[in-house]
């Protein structure tokens, strides 16, 4: 997690007056301008109260503007002092790409309700000026949907970019970032290695970390993991994924990357090509020595199988999302990590420790 600008954060609890403690948390700073937030509350006739600091400039003059009375606001308060616009906590500041599609929105929506997280920024070319809070069924988060990335960056100083778009548009969008400083984390599938590749040198000559991960559902990488431990022990594999009919890329990014993992295992075909064919593609679609099966239908989200063959068995790796909230703890850690790394991830399964 980084800080950036040079913010310090102090956290300061105890039983007092209000007043006391904020004048305490600005003092710990040694006469910097701070943005002070407390939250007191009456318990057994005892107020707790946390103060969190942030330090901005030499200017002290506001240290001595609040006085708070104990004897005040019984029976619990909340008030918050703020100076600028940053948040006090250590928290990751993040700007959402596709912010008004199906998985923009269900991201969107757990981001902003993430502690550590801050959403400053969201891009799309649907419901531009709508605020993204209110798009998700949340209060309004004081942030608007807008048409152009450069300026949201350049007004909102994101840390990590978060992209659900299209393939030709996140590597746009992730080149921007990237020279910007701003670490890409991307969701978007379609990428094609040689396009990965191009990001993962501009990574490196920048310094600055990004993470694409085909899916971020922690089930799906684990059923990758066990699906590429499995292609040492059997000679026959076929792959067979199915996603909603909204999607547009096929082979699904899952499954491509299963096959390449697989291949990449064993070093061998693991279906060999068919004999006949009555119908063109009635067998599937050949990738890294895998035949890969597309489904797209209304009322699936995203579901993925490989299928081993041995002589007189079967074995089924299987794993089915039913809603997109399960993507929302994978792309977290993508978004916790990628500011301490260097060049492209590719892969949630890289993060984790298997």
């Amino acid at each position: 997690m980084q800080w950036g600008r040079g913010a310090a954060g102090k956290s300061i609890t105890g039983e007092g007056g209000p007043g006391e403690l904020v004048r305490k948390g600005l003092a710990a700073e040694g006469g910097w301008l701070a943005r002070a937030v407390f939250l007191g509350r009456w318990l057994n006739k005892h107020r707790t109260v946390t103060v969190m600091v942030e330090r901005y400039s030499h200017d002290a003059s506001w240290r001595d503007e609040y006085s708070g009375n104990p004897g005040e606001n019984r029976g619990g308060m909340l008030m918050v002092f703020s100076y600028f616009f940053s948040e006090v906590m250590a928290t990751i500041r993040v700007v959402v790409t596709g912010a008004a599609g199906r998985m923009g929105r269900e991201m969107t929506r757990g981001l902003l309700q993430t502690e550590d997280i801050v959403v400053v920024g969201a891009v799309d070319r649907r419901e531009v000026g709508v605020d993204i809070g209110s798009l998700n069924g949340l209060p309004p988060a004081g942030v608007v949907i807008q048409e152009d990335l450069a300026g949201v960056i350049a007004s909102a100083r994101p840390e990590v970019m978060v992209d659900f778009t299209v393939a030709a548009a996140a590597l746009v969008n992730a080149r921007l970032a990237v020279e910007q400083d701003v670490s890409p984390v991307i969701g978007t599938t379609g990428i094609s290695l040689e396009r990965l590749d191009e990001l993962h040198q501009l990574c490196e000559a920048r310094q600055v970390g990004a993470v694409v991960a085909p899916n971020f559902s922690l089930g799906a990488v684990l059923m990758m993991h066990f699906a590429e431990e499995a292609a040492r022990y059997f000679p026959r594999a076929e792959i067979i994924e199915m996603h909603h009919d909204q999607k547009i890329d096929a082979p699904s990014g899952t499954a491509l990357k299963t096959a390449e993992l697989m291949a990449a295992r064993v070093n061998r075909a693991l279906t060999p090509p068919p004999a006949e064919e009555k119908v063109a593609g009635a067998r599937g679609a050949t990738y890294q020595g895998l035949v890969v099966h597309s489904v797209r239908l209304p009322g699936a989200v995203a579901h993925q199988e490989v299928i081993f063959g041995d002589q007189g068995q079967l074995l089924t790796i299987r794993h089915d999302t039913t809603s997109r909230e399960a993507f929302l703890p994978g792309l977290l850690l993508a978004i916790r990590k990628v500011r301490q790394l260097k060049g492209v991830v590719y892969g949630l399964e890289n993060l984790l420790d298997f």
